[in-house]
């Protein structure tokens, strides 16, 4: 899925986070520096390969539309910045389902 991405002109990042397991139900990506991430997928769907590259999907999403709330100043120029935080959460999510489905 990396190629896929990176032939899509997509940027892919060079780390990724420990990819471990849990008893969960439900995969997720917790965001911190790359060395405290972690892309958590549940034991009963580690063979499940949709599983495992929709975790990765939302891992290079996320990388490649940061969650502007981040950014110093955001919040200071409310409502004007509200937009942009609309349309990252939009376009990251969608996009995501986009790739992951086309991959």
């Amino acid at each position: 899925m990396h190629a896929y991405f990176w032939g899509l002109g997509i940027p892919v990042p060079k780390e990724i986070p420990p990819v471990t397991v849990h008893e969960g139900g439900q995969a997720i990506y917790s965001p911190a520096p790359v060395y405290r991430g972690e892309l958590q997928i549940p034991r009963l769907e580690v063979t499940n390969r949709k599983v495992v590259t929709h975790i990765y999907a939302v891992y290079v999403m996320q990388m490649a539309f940061p969650d502007p709330s981040k950014a110093p100043g955001f919040w200071a120029s409310l409502p004007h910045s509200l937009p942009q935080l609309h349309l990252t959460i939009f376009f990251s999510a969608e996009l995501r389902r986009y790739f992951h489905a086309s991959y």
